[in-house]
């Protein structure tokens, strides 16, 4: 019987890895009888999907920023946030976002003529969000 100990320190493990078939019947077990950790499973859940909803936001303001950088004639620094929105969004699981950003990066390439990118980035925007039954991007 796992500790609550071994229990906390699994729950966050499942974080980062898939736990064995062992370790996930064991907590099952610890879990069917001790509420501390029922709750602190529950809270480790909530604190996931805040940092994925945090994810989210900062990705879609790197992409804006990326934008505004590009109004702003500076492709420089539109490529850096550009990157930047990637980076944070692909870190998680695919999104609505995530399909925007790609979006974002294709109108980027076609804009400076950069047509092969444009249509390989391009591409990839639309096969994400088709599969995410994304309209809008």
């Amino acid at each position: 019987m796992l500790s609550c100990h071994e229990s906390t320190r699994l729950l966050s493990q499942a974080q980062e890895r898939s736990l064995t078939l062992g370790e996930r019947a064991a907590l099952r077990v610890h879990l069917a009888i001790c509420v501390g950790c029922r709750n602190f499973s529950r809270q480790v859940d909530i604190l996931r999907r805040a940092s994925r909803a945090y994810a989210q936001g900062a990705g879609a303001m790197e992409r804006l920023i990326g934008r505004i950088w590009w109004e702003r004639g500076q492709r420089q620094e539109s490529v850096h946030h550009y990157q930047q929105a990637l980076a944070i969004l692909e870190g998680g699981p695919e999104s609505a976002e995530l399909a925007r950003a790609v979006s974002a990066i294709a109108q980027m390439h076609m804009l400076a003529f950069a047509f092969d990118e444009a249509i390989a980035w391009g591409e990839r925007a639309l096969t994400l969000a088709e599969r995410l039954g994304v309209p809008d991007v």
